[in-house]
């Protein structure tokens, strides 16, 4: 677990104030894409049992760090464009984005960079509306700046934010 996983959870549940961001121009998402789950500039609820590299923490464990880019294949976005994208990222942005792989199916052409995680049991699927795949970006302070359901939405997004 991070040392700062502590912090970010005493932080997240000390606040008195429910922020929404969702009116920002820094949030990203395309309307009527998502069911359930946080949606852009909403706090990221913390789920888990998740793992990472054989490893039980929950979800605010792997992001309390940085950006975090969680992206989990299903039909809305097949495997090949989830590994595309993630590779894409740590090659691109992974100096400031960790890029993870929600339940690989065991891909051998990820990147290093990429970080694999486990959802045993689909609690982060399930409570992030990623049953048909998609993907969410974390903030480091656990507000969602993004989230799709196609790489090009990804790709739109941060060529709106960084110009």
């Amino acid at each position: 677990a991070s040392p700062a996983a502590p912090q970010l959870s005493v932080r997240m549940h000390d606040e008195e104030i429910d922020l929404d961001y969702g009116a920002s121009p820094l949030c990203g998402e395309r309307e009527g894409e998502f069911d359930c789950g946080p949606a852009a500039g909403q706090q990221a609820p913390n789920v888990g049992p998740i793992s990472v590299g054989g490893q039980a923490m929950a979800l605010w464990d792997l992001y309390a760090s940085g950006h975090t880019l969680l992206v989990a294949p299903g039909s809305a976005m097949a495997s090949a464009q989830c590994v595309g994208l993630v590779n894409a990222v740590a090659a691109n942005r992974g100096d400031w984005i960790t890029p993870c792989l929600v339940n690989p199916e065991g891909d051998g052409r990820l990147s290093p960079q990429v970080v694999p995680v486990a959802d045993a049991g689909q609690s982060l699927v399930r409570d992030y509306g990623l049953e048909t795949g998609g993907f969410y970006l974390l903030r480091p302070d656990g507000y969602v700046a993004c989230r799709g359901r196609r790489r090009e939405d990804f790709e739109a997004y941060m060529a709106r934010v960084l110009g």
